[in-house]
């Protein structure tokens, strides 16, 4: 018994000293890196399969905070509020013979505006530039021609450089580069929320091209998260339509 005892006090013992080493050798001291901040814009680059000469093609950038769904190549697409276009009827989810206006415009509502926030149309000059946001946070699942309209006569931004700005960019000569201030978004996302984004390249006749998106790369609101990638080549596509890599970062 008294064998136990002195055991049991040596182990005191040994573990008093223990704690007093690790205080004074500051065992006890967690070490911490900085907090992580929210980002303040969204940059983002891309370079097309050769020299960038400028021609009758449009180029979509999609925002969102939650998963787009990417359209199949040679898909007609629009944006909201875009007018004369529902001539378009080779819709082959639309099973209704020649559809209504309101019938075409309802689809591509549901199907894939109501899952995108900010929406930025680029033109081919560079210069140009057209921004187009929703209501409330995204745009509805249901629509028709007069709901469209309106985001056409309401919604819709000329280039605003308080909101996004483009630039020429050293590292991406064949492409063009552009930044968003994430604070001016109608869904402006908070610290640490997932990003999610498209990029499509459209012909002169609305066709979906080539497109990106955060399928392929995931990135977060916090300063100096970026993602990117180097895209196959793809020698049935126009050089300004096929993305050879891109960039996105936030900062």
């Amino acid at each position: 018994m008294l064998v136990m005892i002195n055991i049991r006090k040596k182990l005191l013992i040994i573990f008093i000293l223990i704690i007093t080493v690790c205080m004074l050798s500051g065992c006890s001291q967690v070490v911490t890196g900085p907090k992580p901040q929210a980002g303040n814009s969204l940059q983002f680059s891309v370079n097309y399969s050769s020299i960038y000469t400028g021609s009758n093609y449009r180029y979509l950038f999609i925002y969102s905070l939650k998963p787009i769904i990417t359209p199949p190549s040679n898909y007609y697409l629009f944006v909201p509020g875009e007018q004369s276009v529902y001539e378009n009827t080779q819709i082959t989810e639309i099973t209704t013979p020649n559809p209504t206006a309101n019938e075409v415009i309802n689809f591509y509502f549901d199907r894939y505006f109501s899952s995108w926030s900010d929406v930025f149309l680029l033109d081919s000059s560079q210069i140009q530039s057209t921004y187009v946001y929703p209501n409330i946070n995204y745009f509805p699942n249901t629509a028709n021609r007069t709901i469209n309209d309106i985001y056409y006569t309401q919604n819709t931004i000329a280039p605003d450089n308080t909101i996004w700005k483009m630039a020429a960019s050293s590292a991406y000569p064949q492409g063009f580069y552009f930044e968003i201030a994430l604070n001016r978004l109608k869904n402006a996302p908070q610290i640490g929320d997932t990003i999610y984004f498209m990029f499509i390249t459209l012909d002169a006749n609305h066709l979906v091209k080539d497109a990106i998106s955060s399928q392929r790369a995931i990135i977060k609101n916090q300063i100096d998260q970026e993602t990117g990638e180097r895209d196959e080549t793809e020698s049935n596509l126009q050089p300004n339509l096929d993305i050879l890599d891109w960039k996105l970062k936030i900062i």
